[in-house]
C-alpha cells in the first residue's frame, strides 16, 4: 500500500496523535479523537483546520511538516498527548494554534495569542 493510501486509511481512524514540525524542529503536538472531543474531528479535519490557520500567516508552508501516530485506544492517544507535551514542551502548544478562537476575535477579550505574536498575519485584500 502506498503512502497516500495509508494516509487516507489512517485519517479515518478515531485515535491519532499528530506532531507538527517547523524547520525540522518539533513545534506542536495535538490529537484527533472522535470519542474524547465534542466535535468528533478526524485527523484529516484537524490537519485541514491547522492548514487553513497557517495559510493566514506570513510563513513558508514548505517549512512545516507533520507526522502522526495511530493508536487503538482513545485512552492511549490522550495519555500520549499529555505526556509528550509535558516532556517535550513544544513551543506552539498553548500558543493558540490549535484553539478554535485563540484570543484575537474571541468575544470579551483583547488578548493576542502567542502564535499571533510569533507570526504576523498576511494582509487581507479588500473585497
Amino acid at each position: 500500500m502506498d503512502g497516500v493510501a495509508l494516509l487516507r486509511q489512517d485519517c479515518e481512524k478515531q485515535v491519532v496523535n499528530g506532531h507538527h514540525y517547523y524547520d525540522g524542529e518539533l513545534s506542536y503536538i495535538g490529537k484527533a479523537t472522535k470519542t474524547f472531543t465534542k466535535s468528533g474531528r478526524t485527523l484529516r479535519d484537524r490537519l485541514n483546520e491547522h492548514l487553513a490557520k497557517l495559510k493566514a500567516y506570513d510563513l513558508d508552508l514548505d517549512r512545516v511538516s507533520c507526522r502522526y501516530l495511530v493508536f487503538q485506544s482513545d485512552w492511549w492517544v490522550v495519555a500520549a498527548e499529555v505526556a509528550l507535551i509535558r516532556h517535550l514542551n513544544p513551543p506552539w502548544n498553548g500558543s493558540g494554534l490549535g484553539s478554535k478562537t485563540p484570543g484575537e476575535g474571541r468575544p470579551g477579550t483583547d488578548r493576542v495569542s502567542l502564535f499571533d505574536q510569533l507570526f504576523s498575519k498576511k494582509p487581507t485584500l479588500p473585497t
